[in-house]
């Protein structure tokens, strides 16, 4: 999977597949951008190559709470609730919030959280779908999508909801509050 930095960088180099162990620096010759995105990308890779050794792609549950990360509601038939946000009643602190919900996605473990949740610290995905149909069924197919973007400082708008923000755990349907960009080229 190579990746584009853009034109802000001399060369991009890919890390993908290479084994690469270690980025050598020599004396006498200052460190490129292009090593030091290498390097990064590199540790980011071996660390996606271990989970992916480890662990299927999927959803990182409480096998203690399995059933309650997923709720459904009668009189809301076309959405569910995904990792709850609340623990049940008789475990711990009833007001206590649950965790962030991970998933595996192919070695990358990503928060999947806040998804349509217009709670201001709201950590369960409320996923909705069609309308049932009046007569018969169906099948719902729901999946989890997942992709990497260049995120650059203010005043740039690109990949991020306003200028001055920055997508909350990377979620581009967070419904909740977005974290304030601190991403910036002064020094």
């Amino acid at each position: 999977m190579s990746q584009d930095f853009g034109n802000g960088v001399s060369r991009t180099l890919d890390a993908f597949a290479r084994q690469f162990q270690v980025v050598v620096f020599q004396e006498g010759k200052p460190p490129l951008d292009s090593e030091l995105n290498l390097l990064q990308q590199n540790q980011v890779e071996q660390l996606a190559q271990l989970v992916r050794a480890e662990a299927h792609s999927g959803f990182f549950l409480d096998p203690t709470r399995a059933l309650a990360d997923y709720v459904t509601d009668p009189y809301n038939s076309n959405q569910f609730r995904l990792a709850q946000q609340k623990l049940e009643e008789g475990t711990l602190d009833a007001e206590e919030l649950a965790p962030v919900l991970y998933a595996n996605v192919n070695g990358w473990v990503i928060p999947v959280t806040g998804t349509a949740n217009l709670l201001e610290n709201g950590t369960d995905n409320i996923v909705k779908l069609y309308p049932p149909p009046e007569s018969d069924s169906r099948i719902d197919f729901v999946f989890l999508e997942a992709w990497m973007v260049n995120v650059a400082p203010n005043p740039s708008t690109t990949n991020k909801p306003s200028a001055d923000k920055v997508w909350k755990y990377g979620n581009v349907e967070f419904g909740g509050t977005n974290i304030n960009d601190d991403v910036t080229t002064k020094f």
